[in-house]
């Protein structure tokens, strides 16, 4: 299963959320969808009071690096590629 949903700040799609599968190997169902639906609609809420604030571009800057370190795979898989 897949689902894609947009990320959408001030009426522009930024992004795309995507989920493939359940861990349990179950279909992905609606209620996935609209449960992914509301998670985008928040990100994207969150994202626009964020632009709001003189210093949101620092902080923005570090929950992406923030994100990265944490979506970077360890240090041993990287020297194996």
């Amino acid at each position: 299963s897949l689902l894609c949903v947009p990320l959408v700040v001030e009426g522009a799609v930024v992004g795309v959320f995507n989920v493939t599968s359940r861990s349990t190997g179950e279909d992905l169902a609606d209620g996935d969808l609209a449960l992914l639906a509301s998670l985008a609609d928040r990100v994207g809420s969150a994202l626009e009071r964020a632009c709001e604030h003189p210093e949101s571009g620092r902080v923005i800057a570090e929950a992406g690096a923030a994100v990265r370190r944490l979506t970077r795979p360890p240090r041993a898989a990287r020297r194996s590629e």
